[in-house]
């Protein structure tokens, strides 16, 4: 059975990976031409705020150095046996841990408003579509429509000439005789969101769990 050293070692060295690796997103995502060509490509600011985007951008950033910085300070206390750094860590992990309630809190509180903006950015798209104002709407809605198998904000009513809207067709749809996806882009990316948000909460609870046992395991040591 491995000691509590061994085991805060074994801990903080795949934190330090996870942190490395969120900063190289981060990073990758800001900086890189290429990254930044694709997301205009998609026009995603349509339907979500670019301040929104950014934000995201540099949250990954943040975190990354964060979590390379707390777990080197744990690595190099675990290690050296030093009781400073162990403390210092014990107290950063536990700031940490807080922030993260904190924020999912946040982030829960502001599930309501977050769904409006999606419904009125859904709906504001469509409306461009059908006044004929620019083609990079209809990039948008059929990027959508062909991801999550869907037509229109609220369905396939909402298009004033649905025959050009191909990405609203299901598989099975023949030429003579369309057939369209039913359900409104709204209710299935909320239904995408929804079904996924078990496995989202679920790797929330491990990363908090992982965070209380690496405090045991310094608690320990400091003992």
């Amino acid at each position: 059975m491995l000691s509590s050293r061994a085991t805060l070692v074994l801990l903080n060295t795949f934190f330090f990976l996870f942190g490395c690796c969120t900063l190289a997103v981060g990073l990758w995502s800001q900086y890189d031409k290429e990254f930044s060509s694709l997301w205009d490509s998609l026009e995603i600011g349509k339907i979500i705020d670019s301040r929104n985007l950014n934000a995201a951008r540099l949250l990954l950033i943040i975190s990354g150095i964060m979590s390379v910085f707390v777990s080197f300070i744990g690595l190099y206390g675990s290690l050296a046996k030093d009781r400073c750094f162990l403390s210092a860590y014990c107290l950063l992990m536990g700031i940490i841990l807080i922030l993260e309630i904190a924020a999912a809190a946040v982030l829960m509180s502001y599930r309501s408003d977050a769904k409006e903006k999606l419904r009125v950015g859904l709906n504001r798209t469509v409306e461009a579509i059908n006044k004929n104002e620019d083609k990079v709407s209809l990039n948008v809605m059929n990027t959508i429509q062909t991801f999550f198998k869907c037509c229109g904000a609220n369905g396939p009513s909402d298009y004033v000439d649905l025959t050009n809207m191909t990405s609203c067709q299901a598989p099975d749809s023949k030429e003579d005789q369309p057939i369209y996806y039913q359900t409104g882009c709204y209710s299935a990316i909320i239904s995408f969101i929804d079904t996924h948000l078990p496995l989202l909460l679920g790797l929330t609870i491990i990363l908090i769990s992982f965070q209380i046992f690496c405090l045991i395991e310094t608690s320990k040591q400091n003992i």
